[in-house]
């Protein structure tokens, strides 16, 4: 799945990246070692580096665990 990520960013290079799985999962993929899913709804990571260009990253809860119209006015706040 990382390979997968890496190869839609190098040929999309999008502006913005939604994580839709929580901390635990995201860090994952962005090689983060110090991050703590604290039940947050949303995490805005700012803009992350993928070694060829860089993109506003946010990360949200598990949208499972969250009102919907809770988690979207989270999410768009944090772009």
């Amino acid at each position: 799945c990382k390979e997968m990520f890496q190869l839609e960013l190098l040929r999309l290079k999008p502006k913005r990246v939604l994580f839709l799985t929580g901390m635990k999962y995201a860090q994952d993929f962005l090689d983060l070692t110090h991050c703590s899913d604290s039940g947050d709804c949303v995490y805005n990571l700012g803009k992350v580096n993928y070694g060829f260009h860089k993109a506003q990253t946010v990360v949200s809860g598990n949208p499972r665990m969250f009102k919907r119209s809770e988690l979207v006015k989270s999410i768009l706040n944090e772009f």
